[in-house]
């Protein structure tokens, strides 16, 4: 026996996968008939995955352990061909977000990928160890050698030749 359909093949049920909003083919607003974790409406969940669960993709959920007004960086969602991130490094502390300025402790204060590099006092690398230095550094403690506060020295490779013991 053979099957005979009259006008058209039956079509797919408007709610594929049961999660209660039909799909976009049948008129709904669901953007993945086939995952019961992602509709409108649904709770975006922060993960690394980039599920959205919500349909839009410029949300990535809301997770800011440390209530610094950052979300985590753990939190992910794509958006097109780019993914949006969570700006906070380090959702554990308060005293680490984008915004901040750097501080002398050893963190990346402001998630910026770098530690430490707008914080301390200008001073000036001393190769030879004579006091002056030629070379304009940032550092965070003085008192580790090779800096000193005084610059303009003449061969950083002498100590014999500096700004104090005239310089050639």
């Amino acid at each position: 026996m053979v099957t005979v359909w009259s006008a058209r093949p039956p079509t797919a049920p408007a709610d594929a996968d049961g999660d209660g909003v039909d799909s976009v083919a049948a008129g709904g607003a669901d953007c993945d008939d086939g995952d019961p974790n992602r509709y409108p409406g649904n709770t975006e969940v922060c993960d690394r995955d980039d599920h959205d669960e919500d349909c839009d993709p410029t949300t990535f959920g809301q997770l800011d352990r440390d209530r610094d007004g950052f979300v985590s960086n753990a939190c992910a969602n794509h958006n097109g061909s780019s993914i949006m991130v969570g700006q906070d490094c380090n959702d554990a502390r308060a005293d680490q977000h984008p915004g901040l300025a750097e501080t002398c402790d050893g963190r990346d204060n402001d998630c910026d990928g770098d530690t430490d590099e707008d914080a301390g006092i200008m001073v000036y690398v001393d190769a030879d160890g004579d006091g002056y230095g030629s070379t304009r550094a940032r550092t965070c403690d003085v008192t580790v050698r090779p800096y000193s506060l005084r610059g303009g020295d003449c061969d950083d490779r002498n100590a014999k030749k500096h700004p104090g013991a005239g310089c050639p």
